[in-house]
């Protein structure tokens, strides 16, 4: 398999990555800056990224400026506190920038002494690889800064050379000075219907570490920069003030006026040292030409694109290609199949009807509560039920349960008041609608109808489903909704489309009716021997308790106290059980509840706590939480299990840094006590991030298309890549989206966005999906065979409980994962200006 990750060999670090100008600040400049005001805003000081942007957009070079914390310990033991870096000696214009930043920042005022005599004169060739440092058995280690700008001279040599798009045409690559390379030429616009949205091709960068791999490693990708040519609602912009030199990225502010509009600008740091160099500002506001010209404001993800988001496949390829020929002292990563790992191939399909055991839930019966305020939402809830019963199911509205299944019933109330959107009191009509309520042995799931199409987006505030969810949930009733097409919503066309419409709503009701047992927790024998599955029941080979830990940092309420949202769910693996248990903690209590009983407690409260976090005092409390549930969990008949605990990289390594790459299995990690108390404790880390674990592009063997030019891809069978650099058990599993394997959804892989036939020039409005995968490494092995729990991962993602596609957590963790994005408040209203 091949992916967009290359190792730099260390004897070439220097020759990759360069020099860049250095600008060394003592701590007389930090002590200035500090007494700088604060902005209007929750920064408690200035944040660095201010001046940044502003002699960014004085000089046309990318600057940066960093802090004490992302220094090497050989600067600050000479006394450095700060540091700026850019990519060339800066000019006059520099200190001009700094004085009128300074002033802009204090209102017109000087200081006693200012920040820009306290710069000092410039390393003018500093070499990044000066500030790496290489350890046998680890990954290398390096100053925060080396990790933010290394990809500078990288990209110069990449634009260096036109990149070949196909035989008749290839694309001239920019550098901006957020270090990425754009496809800028007006031949090279993307162009849909619209005569105001485009895109452009950007290609990014990023210098990281694999675990396990000794050398630094370079990652590469390609999206699509979509702009407009107005300024409403567009966050930054590019300037092009020079054919030969890098294009300028600038932030835009927004702020309403009196009549509730909105007008966009410039912040007044940077209009104030623009005006210090004498330099032309961007107008903003100003009428743009209908045609791309020098100026490209962003366009805003919710518009109705007339350039999709995605490159595809194909030009992924190229892109590897550019990459092998520009930089040829790289060394890609290797990756291999392992064919010790033999995952059970995926049997169900997004219309099969779920296979539903009572005994996993915990109870002796589930009653399914349909509310409506359709004819049309009352008709799809029903033909589902039909299906799964194979029999008439007709319950009376407002009337007795009527049974489905042996050991479901359904009740139907026809509630339009209690579920429309708006701002009303719900709770007046609650104990009409929620008549039937759970009881000793019987589980209550609610099945709701909601109004909503993508087009006709509700304002937060308004939304019922929040409201409805969390009342459901503090009764003890987990939910799930169904969309249906609000009032006045046009017709279909053809019958054609009328056909294709009322498909997509029958998958969808069926995807509602899976994951409405999926809430209920009836899924534990689909998880103990999957449709198709096999022999491969229990790779591990013991029984076992699989949890999933998922952190999350929520951005709405709590002031400047952020909570932390932290749930688990665990997996009950018994060999000579017929099903698996799914379990849910407590967020109030150190309990483990049955999964429907943990998502309706989880649902009815607050989301996350603010005593929990990521800062040293916050993350302690967050590990010794955590150490607390998972002793709880090996109580009473699960006493003695071991235990294989499944976290994201990104989420959990900032609260315990013995997930880090630099200090992999020497911190802190979940479930020290229990290990040290002699409990066998496995810990796998998933990261899916592909800046830092490469994108895979192409499968180097089996059968090749016959497009020469078509890239392979991963396949429908699941196969793990074992990665060849890593002395660590690391494995990549690559997978396709149910849209690329499909047949409507290849275009991205037959041709580039530029090379589309007149055919199909439809495709250019659509997404382009491109391969991606999970990155699988075995931090501790805690008794168990590292690659018996790859296979068992794998298995967990290749055999979701709801979904009919592969996952990118196993079901463990995407459960936890889910569970959040569920909460009523996890998209609460922000309060902050957009």
């Amino acid at each position: 398999m091949n992916v967009l990750a290359f190792r730099i060999p260390r004897r070439l670090v220097k020759q990759v990555l360069g020099t860049v100008t250095a600008y060394p600040l003592p701590k007389e400049f930090l002590e200035a800056w500090d007494q700088l005001p604060p902005p209007p805003s929750k920064h408690h000081k200035q944040p660095y990224r201010a001046l940044a942007i502003a002699l960014t957009a004085a000089t046309g070079q990318p600057v940066r400026l960093f802090g004490e914390r992302d220094l090497a310990e050989s600067e600050r033991q000479r006394g450095d506190r700060m540091l700026l870096v850019t990519d060339a000696l800066l000019d006059h214009r520099f200190r001009l920038a700094v004085r009128a930043w300074e002033r802009r920042v204090r209102g017109g005022h000087a200081a006693d002494i200012e920040l820009a005599d306290l710069l000092p004169e410039p390393e003018k060739a500093r070499s990044l690889a000066r500030y790496v440092q290489f350890r046998k058995n680890g990954v290398p280690l390096a100053a925060g800064w080396v990790f933010e700008i290394a990809t500078w001279q990288v990209v110069r040599k990449l634009a260096a050379v036109p990149l070949r798009v196909s035989d008749d045409r290839s694309q001239r690559l920019r550098m901006d000075t957020n270090g990425d390379l754009l496809a800028w030429d007006t031949n090279d616009v993307l162009r849909g219907q619209s005569q105001m949205l485009f895109g452009m091709c950007r290609v990014s960068a990023k210098l990281t570490t694999r675990a396990g791999v000794d050398d630094l490693v370079l990652t590469f990708d390609a999206h699509v920069s979509r702009f407009q040519t107005k300024w409403a609602y567009a966050k930054h912009a590019w300037q092009d003030r020079d054919g030969s030199k890098p294009l300028v990225r600038i932030p835009l502010w927004h702020k309403r006026h009196d009549d509730n509009s909105w007008i966009t600008h410039l912040h007044s740091g940077i209009e104030a040292v623009l005006k210090a160099n004498e330099i032309s500002a961007i107008r903003v506001g100003q009428d743009l030409p209908l045609e791309p010209g020098g100026i490209r404001p962003s366009a805003r993800s919710f518009y109705d694109h007339a350039v999709g988001s995605g490159q595809g496949p194909r030009y992924l390829a190229r892109l590897h290609e550019h990459v092998r020929k520009c930089l040829p002292e790289l060394e890609e990563l290797q990756l291999r199949q392992d064919k010790r790992i033999v995952v059970p191939v995926r049997k169900t399909k997004a219309d099969d009807l779920p296979d539903i055991d009572i005994c996993s839930t915990g109870h002796q019966s589930i009653l399914i509560l349909c509310l409506y305020a359709t004819t049309h939402a009352h008709s799809r809830m029903l033909a589902e039920l039909r299906a799964l019963a194979n029999a008439d199911v007709s319950p009376v509205p407002g009337g007795a349960p009527v049974p489905v299944v042996p050991g479901v019933e359904v009740a139907v109330r026809h509630c339009p008041e209690f579920l429309k959107h708006g701002v009303h009191n719900q709770a007046a009509f609650r104990d009409e609608v929620l008549d039937l309520e759970p009881m000793d042995g019987r589980l209550v799931v609610a099945w709701v109808e909601t109004e909503y199409h993508p087009e006709e987006p509700i304002e937060a505030k308004d939304d019922a489903k929040p409201r409805l969810r969390r009342l459901f949930a503090k009764r003890g009733i987990p939910s799930q909704f169904l969309a249906t097409d609000p009032p006045g919503r046009k017709a279909p066309r053809t019958e054609r489309d009328e056909e294709r419409k009322a498909k997509e709503q029958g998958h969808a009701a069926r995807s509602a009716l899976r994951e409405l047992f999926r809430l209920a927790g009836a899924t534990g024998r689909h998880l103990s021997v999957p449709p198709g599955g096999g022999e491969a029941v229990n790779p591990l080979g013991r029984d076992a308790l699989l949890v999933g830990i998922h952190a999350r940092r929520q951005q709405t309420g709590g002031g400047d106290e952020k909570p932390l949202v932290l749930t688990m769910v665990a997996i009950d693996v018994r060999s000579n059980a017929s099903s698996w248990r799914t379990l849910m903690a407590g967020t109030t209590t150190h309990t483990w509840f049955p999964a429907a009983q943990g998502i309706a407690e989880f649902h009815s409260g607050d989301i996350g706590t603010s005593s929990l976090g990521r800062t040293e005092a916050k993350a302690a409390r967050t590990r010794d939480h955590v150490e607390k549930m998972l002793r709880e969990l090996v109580t009473g008949n699960r006493t003695g299990l071991p235990v294989v605990v499944f976290v994201d990289a990104a989420a959990t390594r900032s609260i315990w840094p013995g997930l880090q790459d630099q200090s992999l299995g020497e911190g802190p990690l979940p479930g020290d006590l229990l290990a040290s108390a002699g409990h066998d404790v496995a810990i796998v880390r998933l990261n899916d991030d592909l800046h830092e674990i490469g994108r895979p592009v192409n499968r180097a063997g089996g059968r090749r298309p016959a497009d020469a030019e078509a890239p392979g891809s991963p396949g429908r069978t699941p196969k793990l890549y074992q990665v060849a650099d890593s002395n660590r058990p690391l494995w990549m599993f690559p997978r396709m989206s149910r849209t690329i394997d499909s047949l409507g959804g290849r275009a991205g892989t037959l041709a580039t966005r530029w090379t589309l036939s007149a055919e199909n020039a439809r495709q250019m409005g659509l997404p382009w999906h491109s391969y991606t995968a999970t990155e699988i490494l075995v931090v501790r092995a805690g008794g168990f065979d590292p690659v018996a729990l790859a296979a068992m991962t794998a298995r967990l993602c290749e055999h979701p409980v709801s979904w009919a596609g592969r996952t990118v957590f196993p079901v463990p963790l995407h459960l936890a994962v889910g569970a959040d994005r569920d909460h009523p408040d996890h998209r609460a209203p922000a309060d902050t200006d957009r």
